[in-house]
């Protein structure tokens, strides 16, 4: 990796990571009271229900990206997923789907047409 590409992903996740802890730092009374009620089998269960749907995702979108012939590996693909799925919760207006013509199009060779044909058929 070179530092252009290291920097392309240290710096947006450093970001988004003081996004979150300030975020938690904010509400953590009510957080703290929350945790005390929660089941943590339901925790369990919806976290690997979350993985679960990220996983299928990044197959249905390699698939569509295969039919666009622009090829991506399985892990890139789920990553585009969570990446955008992530910003979704920060980007108001789904905005965060847009990251992932910038991803397939930094990570590929598809073109920013590929990425957003790829967007409206998921």
């Amino acid at each position: 990796m070179n530092l252009k590409k290291i920097g392309a992903f240290v710096i947006p996740t450093i970001i988004a990571v003081a996004i979150i802890a300030y975020m938690l730092y904010s509400i953590r009374d009510d957080l703290f009271v929350a945790i005390d009620h929660a089941v943590p089998a339901y925790l369990i269960i919806a976290v690997l229900i979350c993985f679960f749907s990220w996983i299928l995702r990044g197959l249905r979108y390699k698939y569509i990206l295969e039919k666009l012939s622009v090829e991506i590996t399985l892990f890139k693909s789920i990553a585009c997923i969570f990446i955008s799925q992530t910003a979704n919760m920060i980007i108001p207006a789904r905005l965060g789907d847009l990251l992932r013509l910038f991803i397939i199009k930094h990570e590929s060779d598809a073109t920013y047409s590929n990425g957003l044909s790829s967007i409206v058929a998921e």
